[in-house]
């Protein structure tokens, strides 16, 4: 967590310009987008509303305290606008040129432009989402899709007198005090976490992240203690004591999400 996805979120909410109060809309409940949300609340935003299409993400999300938006029920930003009639404080880019429309199709600029709707005159953005294209190479076949611009709406953008920043993540920078965040207890990061597994099944953990059947997948090495955790409680790992990796695992329905949400 604090090697990577944490402080990426975190330097996403510091790019938008966050201040306690403040109102916020995350774009993306990937373990980033989850993290930027439960970071913000435990920052002191007033409410959080994160965007995504994947049901077991929007109930991460409800679970960790955010409001969940589903953009295929409609355009996110006018979901927002229709509970805060000004939008929100701060939007935060948790997903980058990968995003979709409402239709589930790709659209780099999607996400670009929900969020300078959403946002309060004089608010900020923050894009910690990857925007990289890249050349064609043996590695990267499909490189050379990914377009080097993304068609901005500059009048909005500029009426509204909006602030935008991009960021990188630099986990050295705030590992120190994040650690110590984890020490004192008062955080717990690895809620977003759905399953932790043993080395030998990182490749089955790849496969069900990238079809979404997992929110984050951590792996334990043989050589940590036995009795491992990551957010306060036991995640047994995919060994022999809860079975192998599998897509029948106990994973609450699409309609039963649907229902709670």
């Amino acid at each position: 967590m604090i090697s990577d996805i944490w402080p990426t979120a975190w330097m996403c909410l510091d790019a938008a310009g966050f201040k306690a109060g403040e109102t916020v809309a995350v774009f993306g409940a990937g373990p980033v987008g989850l993290l930027c949300a439960y970071t913000a609340l435990f920052r002191g935003a007033s409410r959080v509303y994160v965007v995504d299409h994947v049901k077991t993400r929007l109930a991460k999300a409800k679970e960790i305290g955010a409001i969940p938006i589903n953009f295929t029920r409609g355009n996110a930003a006018k979901q927002i606008l229709k509970l805060e009639d000004l939008g929100v404080d701060r939007s935060c880019d948790c997903c980058g040129y990968e995003c979709v429309n409402e239709q589930l199709e790709p659209q780099q600029n999607a996400v670009v432009n929900d969020m300078i709707e959403v946002t309060i005159p004089g608010g900020g953005i923050g894009i910690i989402g990857v925007y990289m294209a890249e050349s064609k190479a043996a590695g990267r076949p499909k490189a050379n899709e990914i377009s080097p611009t993304v068609e901005f709406p500059m009048t909005a953008f500029w009426t509204k007198t909006l602030s935008i920043k991009a960021a990188i993540g630099n986990p050295q920078a705030l590992a120190p005090q994040l650690v110590e965040l984890v020490k004192s207890s008062r955080v717990h990061p690895g809620c977003v976490v759905s399953k932790v597994i043993d080395i030998e099944n990182a490749p089955e953990g790849y496969r069900r992240f990238s079809k979404q059947l997992e929110t984050k997948v951590v792996i334990r090495f043989p050589w940590e203690e036995e009795d491992w955790n990551v957010d306060g409680s036991d995640h047994t790992t995919s060994n022999g004591r809860n079975g192998a990796l599998s897509e029948k695992e106990s994973h609450k329905s699409s309609d039963d999400i649907e229902d709670e949400l």
